[in-house]
């Protein structure tokens, strides 16, 4: 993107992800109140208790487990550098990075042929 529309590409984006967690939460929030009317009474409560909570699960069960240690693991990584550059030094902790993602990248190729 060329750095003078830039701005307005970052304001689009914001403009976006706030409409989009606006309506998610509107959902959530007239969720309990539309259930109660249906009658479900208390049972409106806890669906609306363990709607997040079944939205990752059901995410991690699609995505496999493999997948979803990834995604757990994958956070972590900055901070264990970090540690690492820490404690064995700079140097060091680079090299075993790169190591570390020359290997997965050859299990990668060695994954898709």
């Amino acid at each position: 993107m060329p750095p003078e529309r830039r701005r307005l590409g970052f304001l689009l984006m914001v403009t976006c992800f706030s409409l989009m967690l606006l309506s998610s939460s509107a959902e959530l929030v007239h969720m309990v109140p539309l259930l109660s009317a249906l009658g479900l009474g208390t049972t409106a409560a806890l669906v609306g208790t363990v709607f997040g909570p079944s939205q990752v699960a059901s995410r991690l069960k699609r995505q496999g487990q493999m997948m979803a240690a990834r995604l757990i693991l994958s956070p972590l990584a900055p901070f264990v550098l970090a540690l690492a550059m820490a404690n064995i030094g700079i140097p060091a902790s680079l090299v075993i990075t790169a190591l570390l993602g020359c290997s997965r990248s050859r299990s990668r190729c060695s994954d898709s042929s």
